[in-house]
């Protein structure tokens, strides 16, 4: 698709962030946030995380993928031995253990994909693979030689779409049970040499 305008993200695309990223998860972010601070959605937490520079899950981060000025998708990628879960007594050990697979099966080593994803009515159109694409352009200026993220292993979808761009499986490990969650089983560390 040539129309497709691959851009960094800024402050101000907050909210897109936040909704794609929320997508991205499969429930996870509702499962850790929901509840968390009275009143306020998801959404609106991330969105306020995203309008900082401070924490991985930020704008500076982000890429954001436009058709026509407007947004489609976006992927969130970073160093990944800057990935942490903070317990920092705002999450209750229950919402931790949703996020120790993540942690525990990871490569220290790599460029991390946190989340990617593009909105229904803009999929299946080569966006993703972009975003990969972009990825990857990411951590071989940063210096490293190989881009993981984790997904699913029920997500078939994802799963194909990544497998179809050179990822392969290097680990799994079960998912922690909890309703909020769109897919149970394994979760699945995948890695790419770039």
């Amino acid at each position: 698709m040539n129309n497709v305008k691959i851009r960094q993200a800024d402050s101000v695309d907050g909210p897109v962030l936040a909704e794609l990223t929320t997508l991205a998860s499969d429930g996870m972010l509702d499962a850790l946030l929901q509840g968390l601070v009275p009143e306020k959605t998801t959404q609106q937490m991330m969105t306020k995380l995203f309008k900082t520079d401070n924490d991985t899950y930020c704008w500076k981060n982000a890429t954001v993928a436009e058709i026509e000025g407007e947004p489609a998708g976006m992927v969130l990628s970073y160093p990944a031995k800057e990935f942490k879960i903070k317990e920092d007594g705002k999450l209750s050990k229950e919402r931790i253990n949703i996020m120790k697979p993540f942690e525990t099966l990871s490569e220290k080593n790599s460029f991390y994909i946190s989340a990617v994803a593009v909105y229904p009515d803009f999929r299946g159109v080569g966006i993703g693979k972009k975003l990969l694409d972009h990825a990857g352009e990411l951590a071989k200026k940063s210096g490293y030689d190989s881009i993981s993220l984790h997904v699913f292993e029920e997500n078939e979808e994802a799963r194909k779409l990544y497998e179809k761009q050179g990822f392969e499986a290097k680990g799994k490990a079960p998912v922690s049970k909890h309703h909020m969650l769109n897919h149970s089983g394994n979760l699945l560390l995948m890695t790419k040499k770039i």
